[in-house]
């Protein structure tokens, strides 16, 4: 489980590249890596990426409304760490995807940036 450190994300793209976040859930579950890439204006979760809608001194705003149905939030702390994610969607209720259903969700966790 991850504990509470700086992780201070640049505003510009001074850094020369994307930059490659760990993130976990508030329940120690380890995600896919994220790649915040300022430059772009993109978040990428795993491969699905999210347009980079506000960015300031605190906060990472992306969304990802390319669903065919509903969107995806996040929120970063850039300070922090802290991330909230909340989406509404329809989702297949079967491996067919023969139905589907309108489903919310959300979770919270934390990030840090990768070491190497």
């Amino acid at each position: 489980m991850l504990t509470a450190a700086t992780v201070v994300l640049p505003l510009t793209p001074a850094t020369a590249g994307p930059i490659v976040l760990k993130c976990w859930t508030s329940d120690g579950t380890q995600l896919p890596d994220w790649t915040l890439d300022i430059e772009n204006r993109e978040l990428k979760f795993g491969q699905v990426g999210y347009g980079i809608n506000a960015l300031n001194d605190t906060y990472v705003t992306a969304f990802n409304s390319r669903l065919d149905v509903g969107g995806e939030v996040i929120v970063l702390n850039r300070a922090t760490g802290e991330y909230r994610r909340a989406g509404v969607a329809m989702l297949c209720t079967n491996d067919s995807c023969s139905s589907t259903v309108l489903r919310q969700w959300a979770n919270s966790g934390r990030c840090q940036r990768q070491q190497f």
